[in-house]
This record gives C-alpha cells, structure tokens and sequence, in this order.
C-alpha cells in the first residue's frame, strides 16, 4: 500500500512540476527531460540543494527597458547591449510546495558587479554583496500573459518592480496585476 501511495506521489510531483526525470540504462545520472510548452523560458531546477546559475536579461514592460545592476545602483534605463544589463538568476535551495504549485528560490545577481538584488523589510530594494536567504530570495512566477513577476520568498505581499522612470518601487507597493512588476526574460546562450 505504501508503495502505490509513493509511486502515485512521485506521478503527481512530475506533472505539477512539468519536469520528468528519468534514469539514463546502466547509469547513475538522470536525463532531465523539459516541458513541452516552449514559448517560456524556463530555469532548470536541477536536484533538491544543487544551485544552477543561469545568465539572462529581464525587460521591464513599464519602462520598455532592460535591468542594469551595477555595484551601487539598480535600475531599468538601458539597453541590452549594456554589459551591466546581463544578470546571473541561480535557483537555489530546495523545491518546495506554495499555494502557486512546486517553487523554487530565485537569486538575481548581475554578472559583472557581482552584486544581489535583496529587498529589505521596508520593502525598499537594494544590492548587496552577500547573499542572504531572507532578503535577497525571490520565486518567479510565468503568468497566462506570459510575463514573469518576482516576490519576495519572506515575505509574499512583496514584489519586485519598477516605476516608469526606472527607479525601483516598493515591493509593498507593488501587486503581482501591477505593470511595474511585469518582466519578460530572455536567458542568454554562450
């Protein structure tokens, strides 16, 4: 009986996650197998504990604009040919059930500066270059629009977004509906 609740557990974990794992013959790997709907990109989730780092750049409806983070400032006023513009998003931690289905942590980083995007309990974002769990780890979210929002793991009412000027907004000040907080990703191939 265990055995068919365990085997019915593992099926259902697979659909929600949309991820199929199967063993390679004669082998001690897995082939991870991706979803069938490719319009999204997506951020593998790797095992339980594994940290993966994948580069991207993040387009801001609201300003019409790409992310940039350098060592001291975070904003969404430049192109994609800006250097600084190209962000490090590593899933970390461990895969765990919310009331949005299976997640995973987010950490945003850019590249070059080798600073984290963190939000602290004012709601206030900033960059730090030590991570830290509490503030600086967001899950992301694909919408039926097909446009990303990411919150805050500590705290859910919180969202990372940004004004029409550029400059950050509030995370309590933004809502997942909220144009500021809308992001197209596009995951950058070396």
């Amino acid at each position: 009986m265990n055995l068919i609740i365990l085997t019915l557990t593992f099926y259902l974990q697979l659909l929600i996650t949309r991820v199929s794992t199967l063993p390679l013959p004669r082998s001690k790997k897995a082939k991870t197998l991706p979803t069938t709907k490719a319009s999204f990109p997506r951020i593998p989730s790797g095992q339980n504990g594994i940290n993966i780092s994948y580069p991207a750049l993040l387009y801001i409806r609201h300003t019409g604009k790409f992310v940039k983070v350098t060592s001291n400032e975070i904003n969404a006023l430049t192109t994609k040919e800006d250097k600084h513009a190209e962000l490090l998003l590593t899933a970390r931690g461990k895969l765990v059930w919310t009331k949005y289905g299976f997640q995973r942590g987010i950490s945003i980083q850019g590249k070059y500066s080798k600073t984290f995007v963190c939000m602290n309990s004012t709601g206030r974002v900033s960059l730090k270059k030590i991570f830290n769990k509490q503030k600086c780890l967001f899950y992301m979210k694909i919408h039926k629009n097909g446009y990303y929002t990411f919150r805050l793991v500590s705290n859910e009412k919180r969202f990372l977004g940004f004004k029409q000027n550029g400059e950050t907004k509030l995370g309590h000040k933004t809502e997942y509906h909220h144009k500021a907080a809308w992001m197209v990703m596009q995951i950058k191939h070396s």
